[in-house]
């Protein structure tokens, strides 16, 4: 798919959405309410292919059209950007600012130092019979700004902004059609999802799902045995119905649907659930419901996604059409081809708009990026006007004055309180690591048992290696079942204990993440020491600082002879 209609302007503005699976190219001029669609490109990016590869190939698509050195946007998405939804005391912008920042600084994937922050704020609301201050505030990678700047230095274009990709998904999708209501979107990528919750025309909610296009396509090559490529054009002849599967063209019969279809869902149910998850979190928030799913991203092309979501979370979905908010001439393009993979140039097409109709809503990380430097400039002139003589003596006057008639007393109850809101930090923070579960102690309640109850030490080692990464156990506790008097193993002083028909250990635990939750169930199932495991209960914490946590509890049953296949070199000396 290509450009078909050459209008070289400097008023043009490029959006550039280069993904995992392929790179989608955009480029919008003004045309009264409606920008004009200009250029528009997709082309998949191969397996293997370097940076530099993908590099030249957007470089000689932009040169085609001669259009170099015109303005451009890019997004950024994923692990270099942390948001939270922040619920506080009733208190103005500013001082819900600094208390949101300091809030979120304890609950990042990277150091506060390698961050940038941003605001929004959506005022005070009410909460049950009280009101507080509600906002999202979003913390920025440094170098992950410097590391997309990088990445475009080699494209013959002018870098003009840096969106959140999920704000170009609004733009695209949201903005100027359902600003009112509350919509639920999601963008289905080939490596991982994006669930964006827009209330009221504002971002309420963001988070990334380590699932995508790409694990259908995994899951489908491993069961049929066929490679990538033959998988992913099967999977886009797939049409997905409630409670079935069909696949129009291919040698499949009848009875092997329902087989493909279980595979197919053994993914999708993961995305389903964590869809649910968060709207509950949404719902529970704020008391309003999302009354509708817009659907973007590749994975959106999967034909009956839409219906199949629909039935499962029984809210409306429909698949998203940037291209209803542009205006596209049909002697230029082919509307029909681009109607039909819409979804896939969402965020492109919000990048591109996002220049020509800025909205407060998205801002542009390259203008939080120039105001610390701004910010530089000025320290370090401040710094070179105090290297003058002048300056220094007066400084150097004013100091001493200051140290001469300060209060001792005073200074002396400044310091003890800074020294206890400093103790008293410090204290916060070992409860919430020990509360959340961060690399350093995430297997500390785990040593506490071992110690507890030591005859559990091995299972529980082996239980431990098979803990996903965001996942930790918080308690456990054992029960025999039914008792018999047969002898078991014999304790020291020569009597007999009752051997116990089998025993209940009862796990509990929090995750960061459903899906892991989910792998974390399926490994349990996979030991040889279990004859039954369930799942009891999953649910969002209820705590303020874990509300982006999941508390989760196990069931696991062992066999009465577990002794003698954990414990075998202790069973034949009678221990």
């Amino acid at each position: 798919m290509g450009k078909l209609l050459s209008f070289a302007s400097k008023t043009t503005r490029f959006g550039i959405d280069w993904g995992h699976y392929s790179v989608k190219l955009v480029g919008l001029q003004k045309r009264g309410n409606k920008p004009q669609l200009t250029h528009c490109a997709l082309f998949p990016i191969p397996a293997g292919a370097g940076k530099s590869s993908v590099q030249e190939k957007i470089s000689h698509k932009i040169e085609s059209w001669n259009e170099k050195d015109a303005p451009a946007s890019f997004g950024m998405e994923g692990k270099d950007v942390n948001v939270r939804y922040m619920k506080l005391p009733e208190m103005s912008k500013r001082e819900f600012q600094k208390a949101a920042i300091w809030e979120i600084r304890d609950q990042m994937y990277f150091k506060a130092e390698d961050a940038y922050f941003r605001l929004s704020y959506l005022g005070v609301l009410p909460d049950g019979s009280v009101k507080k201050s509600h906002g999202v505030v979003y913390a920025i990678r440094k170098s992950a700004i410097h590391e997309k700047i990088e990445h475009f230095q080699k494209i013959p274009v002018k870098p003009r902004a840096i969106f959140l990709a999920s704000h170009a998904d609004c733009v695209s999708s949201i903005y100027g059609k359902m600003e009112k209501e509350n919509v639920l979107l999601l963008n289905i990528g080939y490596a991982y999802s994006r669930i964006t919750i827009i209330n009221a025309g504002k971002v309420f909610f963001f988070r990334d799902i380590n699932l995508g296009g790409k694990q259908i396509t995994e899951e489908i090559s491993a069961n049929l045995s066929l490679s990538s490529g033959e998988a992913e054009s099967l999977k886009r002849k797939m049409v997905l119905e409630p409670g079935g599967l069909k696949i129009p063209g291919s040698n499949y019969s009848a009875e092997d649907l329902p087989f493909l279809f279980q595979f197919i869902e053994f993914v999708l149910d993961p995305l389903v659930e964590e869809i649910q998850l968060s709207h509950q979190f949404f719902a529970g928030q704020i008391h309003e419901s999302v009354s509708k799913i817009i659907l973007s991203g590749g994975g959106a092309l999967l034909t009956g996604i839409d219906a199949y979501l629909s039935e499962k979370i029984g809210i409306a979905v429909e698949k998203s059409n940037p291209f209803e908010s542009v205006y596209m001439d049909g002697d230029a393009f082919d509307t029909e081809e681009l109607t039909q993979v819409a979804p896939i140039f969402s965020t492109a097409i919000g990048l591109a708009k996002s220049q020509l109709t800025p909205r407060k809503e998205c801002f542009n990380i390259l203008e939080i990026l120039k105001e610390e430097q701004e910010k530089q400039r000025k320290q370090g002139s401040v710094f070179r006007l105090a290297s003058l003589s002048s300056l220094l003596f007066v400084l150097a006057f004013t100091f001493l004055f200051i140290y001469k008639t300060a209060n001792i007393r005073k200074e002396k109850i400044v310091f003890d309180s800074k020294y206890e809101n400093v103790q008293h930090r410090l204290t916060f923070l070992k409860k919430l690591e020990k509360k959340t579960g961060l690399l350093s102690t995430r297997f500390e309640t785990l040593l506490d048992i071992k110690n507890r109850e030591p005859r559990w030490s091995i299972l529980l080692k082996a239980i431990g290696k098979h803990i996903p990464e965001g996942t930790w156990i918080t308690d456990f506790n054992s029960t025999s079942l039914q008792g018999s008097n047969t002898p078991d193993w014999d304790t020291e002083s020569g009597e007999e204990e009752t051997r116990p028909s089998g025993w209940r250990l009862v796990l509990k635990g929090k995750s960061y993440s459903g899906s892991d939750v989910r792998l974390f169930y399926n490994q349990l199932q996979k030991m040889p020491y279990f004859k039954r495991v369930n799942l009891v209960r999953i649910a969002l914490s209820g705590g303020n600082s874990e509300k982006n946590l999941l508390d989760f509890r196990f069931s696991c049953d062992l066999p009465k002879d577990f002794g003698q296949t954990v414990y075998p070199a202790e069973a034949e000396n009678g221990k």
